[in-house]
C-alpha cells in the first residue's frame, strides 16, 4: 500500500485532518500507521520519510508554481513588445526584428572571428563531402517513381516505403544473403529494417572513400555557389539576426523596467523562514520595508551575475529595502573563505562594497597577493586589515552565517531570503522585483 495512503488512514482513524499530501497531519509518535500479525508500524516509526515527502512536495509545489510564473512573464514579455510594434507603426513582431537587424552591421572582421569560433572552415568541408556522398547516391541509387509503382504492380499489396528501400538496396548491391547474415545475429529485424542498415553501413563506407581526396578551394568555391546559403553575406544576416535577437531580450528587459511591468497573479502564501541579518555588511536602513539577506561565497559565478541584479535592485528601491551579505563560503572554493575574510576586514575601515565589487570583478584573482593588491588599491590602513584577517573573531563570524544558512536549510549559494521568503540561484532581476513589489503591497 503507498505511504500516503497510510498516512492518510492514520490521520482518519484518529480523527485529524489531512491538510495536505503529507506533513501536516501530526499525530503523536505512538500513533499506529500500519498493522501486520505479530508487528507494526508507527507515527514515529515513518517520520523520517514523511519529513522527505514533505520535502519533495515542497520542492515539486515550488517548481510547478515557477513554471505558471514563467510562462506569464514570457506572454507579459511578447505583450510589452506587441505594444511596441505598434507604437512604430509597424505592421508585424518580425518587421520590428527586421529592424534592429537592418542596424547592425558585420565587418568582415567579425565574420571572420565567428567563422573561427565556430569551426567554420572544417564545417564547411564536411559539407563539400557530404554534398560528395549525396552525388554518388543520386547516381548510383536514384529510384524513379516509376520503378516503385512497377516493383507495386509485381508485388501486389507491397507498401511503396518497401519497393523503395528493396530498389535501393539492389542499387547498393545489399543483397539477400547478406540480409539473412545480419537477421540471423538480430532475429527482430524484418528484411526492410535489414536492408535500411546495410544501406546505413554501405552510406557511412562510401562516405569514407568519398572523403579520401582533399577537398579543394575550387570545390568549396563551386558548393557556395550552389548553395549560397552557406555563403558569406549569408553567414553575416544569420549574425545579424542572432545579435538582433539578443537586442530584442534587451528591449524587452528595458520595456520592464520603464513600464513598471509586475504580475498580479495571486499564488498562494509562501512559507517564511526567520533569518536574521546578524550586523552584517548591507545596503539600506535597518528600517526597510523589505530586507534581502544574501548568502554567497565570493568564487560562485552564480553570486556574481547575482551581484548585478542586487545592484540594480537597490538603484530601483533605494530606501525601501535593505540588503544583507551574509557569507556561506563553499568548500570546492578554496580562496572563497580568505575573500570574505578580506571583504569583512575593509569593512571595518568602511569600505565593504567596493572590496566587493572587486572580488566579483575578478573571481580568479583571490590570491593573498591580489587581496593585498586590492587593499592598496582602496587606500586601506594595511597593517589593521591584515591584522583583522588574523583575528579569531572574524572567522567567527563567518562562522555564524554558515550556521545560519544551515538552519534555514539553504542547499547552495547563492540564495537570498526575502522578508524571509526563499529564492535559491541567481535568478532574474524581475523575480525578485515582483516578490519585492507584493511585500510593499502587503
Amino acid at each position: 500500500m503507498p505511504l500516503l495512503l497510510l498516512l492518510a488512514i492514520a490521520c482518519a482513524h484518529r480523527d485529524v485532518p489531512l491538510e495536505r499530501l503529507a506533513g501536516v497531519c501530526t499525530p503523536d509518535a505512538a500513533a499506529v500507521v500500519a498493522r501486520w500479525d505479530g508487528g507494526h508500524l508507527t507515527w514515529g516509526d515513518v517520520d523520517e520519510v514523511r519529513t522527505q515527502l514533505e520535502a519533495m512536495r515542497q520542492v515539486y509545489l515550488e517548481e510547478a508554481q515557477e513554471d505558471v510564473l514563467k510562462a506569464i512573464r514570457e506572454r507579459t514579455r511578447t505583450a510589452l513588445l506587441e505594444d511596441e510594434v505598434r507604437r512604430r507603426g509597424l505592421e508585424h513582431s518580425d518587421a520590428l526584428l527586421e529592424e534592429l537587424a537592418q542596424e547592425i552591421q558585420v565587418t568582415d572582421a567579425e565574420l571572420d572571428v565567428w567563422k573561427t569560433e565556430n569551426d567554420w572552415a572544417q564545417r564547411l568541408e564536411g559539407m563539400v563531402v557530404e554534398d560528395r556522398v549525396e552525388s554518388v547516391f543520386v547516381r548510383e541509387a536514384a529510384v524513379d517513381p516509376s520503378e516503385v509503382q512497377a516493383w507495386v504492380d509485381a508485388h501486389p499489396g507491397t507498401d511503396p516505403w518497401i519497393a523503395f528501400v528493396a530498389l535501393m538496396a539492389d542499387r547498393l548491391a545489399v543483397t539477400p544473403a547478406a540480409v539473412q547474415a545480419l537477421q540471423a545475429v538480430e532475429p527482430d529485424l524484418d528484411v526492410t529494417a535489414a536492408q535500411l542498415r546495410l544501406l546505413q553501413e554501405e552510406a557511412g563506407r562510401r562516405a569514407a572513400v568519398a572523403s579520401e581526396p582533399a577537398v579543394t578551394e575550387d570545390e568549396i568555391a563551386a558548393f557556395l555557389v550552389a548553395h549560397p546559403e552557406h555563403a558569406d553575406e549569408a553567414l553575416k544576416d544569420r549574425i545579424r539576426i542572432d545579435r538582433a535577437q539578443e537586442r530584442l531580450a534587451s528591449l524587452a528587459d528595458r520595456l520592464w523596467l520603464d513600464r513598471h511591468a509586475r504580475l498580479a497573479v495571486v499564488l498562494p502564501e509562501p512559507e517564511r523562514v526567520e533569518v536574521a541579518d546578524d550586523g552584517d555588511p548591507a545596503w539600506g536602513p535597518p528600517g526597510a520595508a523589505v530586507t534581502l539577506v544574501v548568502f554567497f561565497d565570493f568564487q560562485c559565478p552564480y553570486c556574481a551575475r547575482l551581484h548585478g541584479t542586487l545592484q540594480d535592485l537597490h538603484a530601483r528601491y533605494g530606501q525601501q529595502v535593505r540588503i544583507v551579505f551574509r557569507d556561506a563560503p563553499l568548500e570546492m572554493h578554496d580562496r572563497s573563505l580568505p575573500a570574505a575574510l578580506a571583504a569583512n576586514c575593509a569593512g571595518e575601515q568602511g569600505r565593504y562594497e567596493a572590496m566587493q565589487g572587486l572580488l566579483f570583478q575578478d573571481r580568479e584573482a583571490a590570491e593573498d597577493a591580489d587581496l593585498a593588491r586590492y587593499a592598496g588599491l582602496l587606500e586601506l590602513d594595511l597593517t589593521a586589515w591584515k591584522t583583522c584577517m588574523d583575528r579569531p573573531d572574524t572567522r567567527t563570524e563567518i562562522d555564524r552565517d554558515l550556521e545560519a544558512a544551515s538552519s534555514a536549510g539553504v542547499r547552495g549559494v547563492p540564495t537570498v531570503f526575502v522578508n524571509g521568503i526563499e529564492v535559491a540561484g541567481a535568478r532574474p532581476y524581475e523575480d525578485f522585483a515582483e516578490i519585492i513589489d507584493q511585500e510593499l503591497a502587503r
